[in-house]
């Protein structure tokens, strides 16, 4: 009888030691996902009347290191092609088809829209001269 006693006692005892550990395992393994992120902000821009085609930085916070996971847009709808992300800073280079406006940072599920920055093209050559001429890119 003292044998069945001590192996319930010891099967019990296994039984929530192993529940313990599966708990502990299944609370610990949340999808970075379901996570709360804290939103990305906008500090300071490397150029604030960059050219297109060209690249400038975004410093400020919580941007992860993912390139996959940023995405910049100019004028709230076109996006820049995003090359390097750090957790402070990204480097975007700036689309042909942008304007002066503002910029939007979005990482994952979470956003934010900077102060706004005047977007340069080239018009055309001066004439009589190899100068070029430069125009700010405004929507009308």
């Amino acid at each position: 009888m003292n044998y069945f006693r001590s192996l319930t006692q010891s099967v019990t005892r296994t039984f929530a030691v192993v529940s313990l550990i599966a708990l502990t395992i299944i609370s610990c393994s949340k999808n970075e996902a379901e996570l709360e992120l804290p939103p990305p902000t906008i500090t300071a821009y490397s150029n604030i009347t960059p050219l297109v085609l060209t690249d400038i930085d975004i410093t400020g916070t919580n941007f992860g290191t993912t390139v996959a996971d940023v995405k910049v847009y100019f004028n709230n709808n076109v996006e820049g092609i995003v090359k390097s992300v750090t957790s402070t800073s990204i480097t975007v280079t700036i689309p042909a088809e942008a304007y002066t406006g503002t910029v939007r940072v979005k990482v994952k599920t979470k956003e934010v829209t900077g102060a706004i920055i005047q977007v340069w093209a080239v018009c055309g050559i001066i004439p009589g001269t190899t100068s070029v001429r430069f125009c700010q890119r405004i929507l009308a």
